[in-house]
């Protein structure tokens, strides 16, 4: 069976991303990620260990910290490229450290309903 994988960003969205974790965590591998909220992370870290066992694996890392840009907007525009350039690396490091080895697994995300996509 293919590998769950969940992006978990804020706490109204952890009765979503419970009730998938629950549906399969006994059939499949399971990875929460988290974006930028430690809370949230040592939340499921404590429910990993009190009902999940090492079935369900938790990512977590930091949200990319951009500068702060004044000025006009031509100048926010220039300055904000290389804070885009950054904020990029830093995302394909993260794939790289966490997701490379994910492939044919199932990805959820959150929006106003809840969104599947297969890698």
């Amino acid at each position: 069976m293919k590998e769950l994988v969940i992006f978990c960003e804020s706490y109204s969205l952890i009765k979503n991303c419970l009730y998938l974790v629950r549906q399969d965590y006994q059939k499949r591998s399971i990875a929460i990620v988290i974006p930028g909220n430690r809370d949230l992370f040592k939340f499921f870290g404590e429910i990993k260990e009190k009902f999940f066992d090492s079935s369900v694996n938790i990512i977590y890392f930091e949200a990319f910290e951009g500068g702060k840009t004044a000025g006009g907007t031509m100048a926010q525009i220039i300055y904000r490229i290389p804070e885009i350039v950054r904020e990029k690396r830093y995302l394909r490091e993260i794939f790289h450290d966490h997701m490379t080895q994910v492939t044919g697994a199932d990805v959820y995300f959150f929006a106003r309903t809840a969104a599947q996509v297969t890698l």
